[in-house]
């Protein structure tokens, strides 16, 4: 066993692991949260119309673009929306 091991299956190591679940978690929810919220304030904060919805068409067109490269390779999206031929699964 590695010393990661041994760390884990201790007593100490259940604990820390423990205590890691308890702070982490809500952080997950909490610091994406913040990061949007500090981020809508930021864009709010410029007082010119055309660049607070030019911020806002950026922010659409990376979310849109992610949404396409990532579906792109689902074999639903594929076949209904794209209208791509579906992907060979390579399981043997």
């Amino acid at each position: 066993m590695s010393l990661i091991d041994d760390f884990l299956h201790s007593i100490v190591g259940k604990i820390w692991c423990a205590t890691m679940l308890i702070l982490g978690l809500p952080l997950l929810f909490l610091v994406p949260y913040l990061v949007i919220l500090i981020g809508y304030e930021a864009v709010q904060e410029i007082e010119t119309p055309l660049y607070r919805d030019l911020v806002y068409f950026v922010i659409f067109e990376i979310c849109l673009i992610t949404f396409v490269v990532k579906t792109t390779s689902v074999n639903w999206f594929r076949k209904h929306i794209w209208r791509l031929p579906e992907l060979k699964d390579d399981q043997t």
